[in-house]
């Protein structure tokens, strides 16, 4: 069993399971529930922000909505004519995007869930790997961001229905994609090249590029409350690299960035 999604105050997390099913566990109890409706393998598992249900994608062409303190199934989501590769909770948890492997982009309500909002399949030239929702700019428009597995990420209008922009600079798939929580224009990717890069959405550039002083960077989040990035990072038991002079800016000026307080268009050290 593999664990494909954790709380978002750390109090359960989910496991896959055999075909189609998934556990949820709760982590102060030690114990799980089977969460049981997919008819195929269900890959990825997203909480909502406040962490009070979580959706679930499955190669059944279908999202599930799950009670998280009790594991029922809420809703069940149809529509999508493939596989779904991943979906994503907006900030206020009211609406969920989800990517088809055959590239169809759909919004759904969570209320109900009623599909508002269907862009065309050839928006996207390479396949997702992962994406993320949010409202940007001063007209707050609604953007959905996909992470694709040729290392481009590309941003979506959701009302014109059309691409924004494709931010290019990573050399390898996406893995992870998250918008600041205080600083709504300010994106961070990870990627499988072994970086990790802020965006400013609105300028369509790369702000900043930490190229793994840490070590090998697997997984990151932003803390909620301050904006601060915490990375988790893997160095393979090998003494830590002295930090160079270079280093130590680039890192000071992330920090700077990810704080919240800084410009996205800085360049600093990068």
């Amino acid at each position: 069993n593999a664990v494909i999604a954790t709380h978002p105050k750390g109090d359960y997390f989910v496991t896959t399971c055999e075909k189609g099913v998934l556990k949820l566990w709760h982590v102060e109890s030690g114990t799980g529930v089977q969460l049981r409706g997919h008819t195929r393998r269900a890959g990825h598992v997203v909480f909502s922000p406040l962490g009070e249900m979580l959706c679930s994608c499955s190669s059944d062409h279908t999202l599930r909505l799950w009670n998280t303190e009790g594991g029922e199934c809420l809703l069940t989501l149809e529509g999508h004519e493939d596989k779904v590769i991943c979906a994503e909770f907006d900030a206020r948890g009211r609406n969920i995007c989800s990517i088809a492997a055959d590239g169809q982009v759909r919004l759904w309500r969570v209320m109900d869930g009623r599909c508002t909002k269907t862009l065309k399949k050839g928006l996207l030239e390479s396949q997702v790997s992962c994406c993320c929702m949010s409202v940007i700019g001063p007209e707050q428009k609604s953007v959905v961001v996909c992470g694709c597995v040729d290392g481009n990420i590309v941003i979506i209008d959701v009302e014109r229905k059309a691409k924004v922009v494709t931010l290019a600079g990573h050399e390898k798939a996406i893995k992870q994609l998250r918008f600041h929580p205080l600083k709504k224009e300010l994106l961070c990717s990870s990627s499988s090249d072994g970086t990790l890069r802020l965006w400013d959405v609105a300028a369509g550039e790369c702000a900043q590029v930490v190229d793994g002083e840490f070590g090998e960077l697997s997984a990151f989040t932003f803390l909620p409350a301050t904006g601060h990035l915490l990375l988790a990072c893997c160095q393979h038991c090998a003494p830590a690299p002295r930090e160079s002079a270079m280093q130590k800016i680039t890192r000071s000026t992330l920090m700077f960035l990810a704080s919240g307080s800084g410009s996205a268009k800085l360049q600093g050290a990068g």
